[in-house]
């Protein structure tokens, strides 16, 4: 998932970052800043808004998902980190994966992603972020999985 957050935050129409900053810019021409931060964060994630003290998941999530730089290496990486952290748990403790317990997690994880107005979670704003150049990293990355593809059936 790092690797596709690479590529796409190396091409200027595949960044979050974009999103948001228009967002953002209404927003405060509006003077709505963090409202409209808030719902451009949750469109492409939760679709509705996420409360901080919610145990469940909206139910439209992943309606509207966008697979742009920084959301898949920001909100996806993160969102599956929380199940891999929940299966290996379940599993070294021999019990049947605890799908409440991941839900809630989740829930939080949403509402923190989505109700974050300082950007303090990766969007492809860091420095040298977005300066990739997406053919060097393409070839670097069919080397580093191209392999993959080449397996028999």
């Amino acid at each position: 998932m790092q690797d596709a957050d690479t590529l796409l935050c190396g091409e200027e129409g595949m960044r979050f970052k974009e999103w948001l900053d228009l967002a953002e810019k209404l927003g405060n021409s509006l003077g709505m800043g963090d409202y409209m931060i808030l719902n451009a964060r949750a469109q492409p994630t939760t679709w509705l808004i996420q409360t901080e003290d919610s145990t469940r998941l909206t139910g439209l999530l992943d309606y509207a998902n966008k697979h742009w730089g920084g959301m898949v290496g920001g909100f996806y990486l993160n969102r599956t980190r929380v199940y891999f952290e929940h299966i290996v748990a379940d599993m070294k403790a021999k019990r049947a994966f605890n799908k409440t317990a991941y839900i809630e997690d989740v829930c939080h994880w949403s509402y923190e992603w989505t109700h974050d107005y300082s950007r303090k979670f990766h969007i492809c704003d860091g420095e040298g972020e977005g300066e990739t150049d997406v053919v060097e990293t393409s070839a670097r990355l069919i080397e580093k999985w191209g392999k993959l593809g080449k397996l028999s059936m």
